[in-house]
């Protein structure tokens, strides 16, 4: 399992290596056999996010996700292992002083395989897709943070996705503030 993950994190960091994050980098994009050697080694401009999380829905109990994201200065993707099977994105951008970050699904495709589940077969129907999420840190809880994606469509370009404003509530993220009345997810560090 952990072999597949890194296979399959070093060929879409390759593939995707060219996405930048405008905000917190000024030199090229690393490369990507720097980005996975690297991923010991923090910094100021690494993404806060980095890691392996179990992620759950709102004040849920349990977690049938595994969320893994890798993003450094410059470049990273998130990968999502679930009951349906594995989901990647590419982080676009982000920014840890203002708890957002922008996950685009790749733009020919293959977020995920099809996928048939009780003879409903689902494909990536947001090619190509950014979305924005705002996070923040869970002040009563160790190693855990809370977040909402804000646009369930995606947006066409990253400059759209950035300018969608953040209209979440964070008063009561476990039941209720994320797109309306749906709760925020949860993630706790692995």
């Amino acid at each position: 399992m952990i072999l597949r993950i890194t296979i399959l994190l070093i060929t879409i960091t390759i593939n995707f290596i060219g996405c930048g994050n405008k905000e917190e980098t000024s030199k090229p994009a690393d490369t990507a056999l720097g980005l996975l050697i690297g991923a010991g080694q923090e910094s100021s401009k690494d993404f806060i996010l980095n890691g392996s999380w179990n992620s759950f829905t709102g004040n849920g109990t349990t977690s049938t996700t595994i969320v893994t994201y890798n993003a450094k200065s410059g470049t990273g993707v998130t990968l999502s292992d679930n009951a349906l099977g594995s989901f990647y994105s590419l982080i676009a951008d982000y920014s840890n002083a203002n708890g957002t970050f922008i996950a685009q699904n790749p733009p020919n495709g293959g977020a995920f395989a099809p996928i048939t589940v009780s003879g409903t077969t689902f494909t990536d129907t947001n090619k190509g897709k950014y979305f924005k999420t705002v996070f923040f840190k869970d002040g009563a809880a160790a190693n855990t943070y809370w977040l909402c994606t804000l646009s369930a469509t995606g947006s066409n370009t990253l400059a759209e996705a950035n300018a969608i404003a953040d209209t979440a509530n964070r008063s009561n993220p476990g039941t209720t503030g994320c797109g309306g009345n749906f709760p925020w997810s949860r993630i706790v560090k692995r």
